[in-house]
């Protein structure tokens, strides 16, 4: 809670973006439900004999879509919401 006149401010992935392409590429390892942040790590610990498939899938997730000028280049967009309580 905040007092009047405080003010929240939320920072998002953008649904469009990066970030969200590649939690894309994971949604075919990930167990159901997906869980919230952290499911990079959840995925790898859930995986048995897929662990090495996706590790090939995500390298080449990055080379494919990410690679320049020799370098892996990932920015990453978010939405920013600002709001001031009354």
């Amino acid at each position: 809670m905040t007092r009047p006149g405080g003010r929240i401010a939320l920072a998002n992935w953008s649904p469009t973006g990066c970030v969200a392409k590649m939690f894309k590429g994971m949604a075919p390892y990930m167990p159901a439900p997906p869980t919230s942040y952290g499911p990079t790590k959840t995925l790898a610990e859930s995986l048995d004999d897929r662990r090495e498939e996706l590790h090939r899938d995500w390298v080449e997730f990055f080379e494919t879509n990410y690679r320049s000028n020799g370098e892996i280049v990932h920015t990453r967009e978010y939405l920013l919401v600002v709001g001031t309580r009354r």
